[in-house]
């Protein structure tokens, strides 16, 4: 079992997929198993899934018909062997030492749910930090993790997404009924526990 694994729905992203795999293959934290779910992607991304996976043994791929990027990322969890579960979208990138600051606060915390600041990205080259939370903190109130849900989902409806509402919310409310810990650290991802319930 690997530390990490970190789940990628890809479709139609040929642009940017590249540099999204070469930020998880270069992580610092070397024990992660890559998973790269091609749903479906009618561009050159089935290609590109191969070529990395023919170079890299932490890479699998999972191609499938398109269905969606919910499908897809259940899909690419069902393949999951990590302690800890990542997911990445495929026209985003990690910052390279993402992962071992998120396993490690997660761990040192013993933290069930590690979640990060971003920076967003903008097509004119210009990027913008976006702090979630004044400060990191560590809670097991089950009431605290269901305001930030209910916060992601409100935002999600206006169109706004903050990290969790993009990568979290169903595995959110399957860690409510689990009573589990949950850290706020400033980095970049998002990590869930990988348990079998």
């Amino acid at each position: 079992m690997s530390k990490v694994s970190v789940v990628v729905p890809i479709y139609k992203v040929e642009r940017y997929l590249g540099n999204c795999i070469e930020s998880l293959i270069g992580q610092t934290l070397k024990d992660i198993e890559i998973i790269l779910v091609d749903d479906g992607s009618p561009d050159n991304c089935p290609s590109i899934c191969d070529e990395y996976a023919a170079k890299d043994g932490r890479i699998k791929v999972i191609h499938k018909p398109n269905g969606g990027v919910s499908a897809a990322r259940n899909d690419g969890l069902k393949a999951a062997t990590g302690e800890y579960i990542i997911f990445c979208d495929s026209d985003d990138w990690m910052e390279l030492d993402a992962f071992e600051v998120l396993y490690e606060a997660a761990t040192t915390n013993d933290s069930d749910i590690a979640i990060g600041d971003v920076y967003m990205t903008y097509g004119d080259g210009g990027n913008k930090y976006v702090k979630f939370y004044k400060d990191g903190f560590t809670t097991l109130d089950r009431s605290y993790i269901t305001e930030l849900i209910k916060a992601d989902i409100a935002e999600a409806e206006k169109g706004h997404f903050r990290l969790i509402s993009l990568h979290s919310v169903t595995a959110g409310i399957k860690y409510l009924r689990l009573g589990c810990a949950i850290i706020g650290i400033i980095e970049i991802a998002v990590l869930i526990q990988n348990l079998s319930v």
